[in-house]
């Protein structure tokens, strides 16, 4: 757990060093920075579905894809539905907020209530 949290918050450090130095940085290279910290939970999961059980563990992992496709859709500017209106950038909303909800209600229905 200790070796998952140092990874994390260097590479949250990283990406924010990243941000602060090369402000015209591709953002495909954000997204991937990103990606790749979040999918470390992979490594944290045969305790998250002990501790948690598989329906809760199932909407972290889905969360995460969401999280996924939508740095994709950030890095690629794709789909980008009616420009004008409802581009690439709020599809990249969309798809955070419905993984965000997934991770928050996990957060309210399991963690919280086992604490």
């Amino acid at each position: 757990a200790d070796v998952i949290l140092v990874v994390v918050w260097a590479g949250a450090l990283g990406g924010i060093v990243l941000k602060l130095v090369w402000i015209d940085a591709p953002d495909w290279l954000a997204a991937t920075i990103y990606v790749l910290l979040g999918w470390v939970l992979v490594a944290a999961a045969p305790g998250l579905v002990s501790k948690l059980g598989i329906t809760a563990s199932a909407m972290v992992g889905l969360g995460g894809m969401l999280y996924t496709v939508g740095a994709f859709v950030y890095a690629r500017h794709r789909p980008d539905p009616v420009p004008a209106v409802f581009g690439y950038h709020e599809v990249f909303h969309v798809l955070v907020i419905l993984a965000a909800g997934l991770q928050y209600a996990v957060i309210a229905f399991w963690v919280i209530p086992g604490a």
